[in-house]
């Protein structure tokens, strides 16, 4: 059996008999990002629904709806940069604080 590994995805081969069998994994148990938990515990403990935070998150510039929140809560969703700043602001923590959970988020 031969296995390739790349970018989440595992694909293993195997011949038997003159008949090949592709085998396709995805795995899932790498987060898309590093800001999810902490974005959620902060959202929950200024008590804020996923649509109130996507109101804030507009004020700055940045265009989420409560969907996309919600993915990128649970790790579904990669961040980009502006939106990195754009949470921080709208929750009042720093970026420092939402990726590595270090040092005070005031």
């Amino acid at each position: 059996m031969n296995t390739l590994t790349t970018l989440g995805a595992s694909v293993a081969t195997a011949t038997k008999g003159g008949d090949t069998n592709v085998e396709i994994s995805i795995m899932a148990d790498k987060p898309a990002n590093l800001i999810g938990g902490r974005v959620r515990w902060m959202r929950e403990s200024l008590k804020l629904t996923q649509d109130e935070l996507a109101g804030r998150l507009a004020k700055y510039g940045v265009q989420l709806d409560y969907v996309k929140i919600g993915q990128v809560e649970n790790g579904k969703r990669r961040v980009i940069d502006w939106e990195l700043v754009g949470f921080a602001k709208a929750l009042g923590v720093s970026v420092t604080w939402l990726l590595s959970g270090q040092e005070d988020y005031f």
